[in-house]
């Protein structure tokens, strides 16, 4: 519970940041600057713990590529984008849609079943969005 209220802090801070900064500076700028700070904060705990960095095969690169360029170049990106012209609030309530929609593209892509309780919660967090909205 402790690790779910401080993930939702400091998405909260993230949200508020990028607004701030997006009134400044372009998405990309703002992209650029939370990609490099993420990346000297994560590299020396990786590396403290033993945690591979390289030596994969030719696959796993190209999966793992994927894996941060698509969520980061078409969700992450378009929060950038979109947070200096709606207000932090409705861009912070879009993002509880990602669950419902990574189980909705899991079972159209992947052929993933969704149990009742993940259909449960994402029809209570996308009814939740739509009446915050």
């Amino acid at each position: 519970d402790a690790l779910a209220a401080a993930s939702g802090a400091l998405w909260a801070a993230y949200i508020l940041a990028g607004r701030r900064a997006r009134a400044r500076v372009g998405a990309t700028t703002w992209q650029c600057a939370v990609c490099a700070s993420a990346a000297l904060l994560l590299a020396p705990a990786a590396a403290a713990r033993g945690v591979a960095a390289w030596g994969f095969s030719r696959r796993t690169q190209a999966t793992l590529l994927l894996f941060v360029l698509v969520p980061q170049l078409i969700g992450h990106r378009g929060l950038d984008y979109i947070v200096k012209w709606l207000p932090a609030s409705t861009v912070a309530a879009l993002t509880l849609l990602e669950a419902p929609g990574a189980t909705a593209l899991a079972a159209l892509l992947l052929g993933e079943t969704p149990t009742r309780t993940a259909v449960l919660g994402g029809a209570i967090a996308t009814a939740g969005v739509f009446v915050a909205l």
